[in-house]
């Protein structure tokens, strides 16, 4: 496990992985965990906009990989480098059931929105509103990245201003909730 400090002032930027960091979901899982192909399944300047960001903010990355998985990816998210750019160190929120429920939540029920909400809500928000006493000014979030519109519900069902949210298309344009 890794710790991170942080103070409620921070600016924050989170991440989704799959589809966001790699150009597609069940490719990008396939190519950072199976054949540890890192470089061939990501987006090209995707290491350069997240260090870029973490010079003035704490980047945190949020998926529905299984956290059974967090070793794989967290190795991913450490060894990937493009160019001199690497990510920025920072948490890994990750799903804590099994494949047969993350399967039933991607596939059937399409409810991965609430999971990431769920997650960022309980470990994210609530402790700096805590910490604030319950400043609804904090956390700040800057920016966030996803690549689906149920990474965009996500972000925004926790406070993130849709100016703020940016979609990744599979031909690594990044764009805004609703205009380029």
């Amino acid at each position: 496990a890794n710790i991170f400090l942080w103070k409620y002032s921070d600016s924050i930027v989170v991440s989704d992985i799959d589809g966001t960091i790699t150009r597609t979901n069940v490719q990008g899982v396939m190519g950072t965990l199976v054949t540890e192909n890192y470089e061939q399944v990501c987006h090209v300047g995707i290491c350069d906009i997240l260090s870029r960001l973490s010079s003035s903010s704490q980047v945190m990355y949020v998926t529905s990989r299984p956290i059974a998985l967090a070793n794989h990816t967290r190795r991913f998210l450490s060894s990937l480098k493009q160019g001199n750019a690497t990510l920025p160190d920072g948490p890994l929120l990750g799903f804590g059931g099994n494949m047969a429920q993350l399967l039933m939540m991607e596939l059937v029920s399409k409810t991965t929105q609430r999971f990431k909400a769920g997650k960022l809500w309980q470990q994210v928000v609530q402790p700096f509103r805590h910490a604030t006493g319950n400043n609804l000014s904090y956390p700040n979030f800057v920016a966030s990245f996803g690549n689906n519109f149920m990474d965009v519900q996500s972000y925004h069902a926790v406070g993130m201003d849709l100016d703020r949210i940016f979609k990744i298309s599979k031909k690594s344009k990044i764009v805004t909730f609703d205009k380029p």
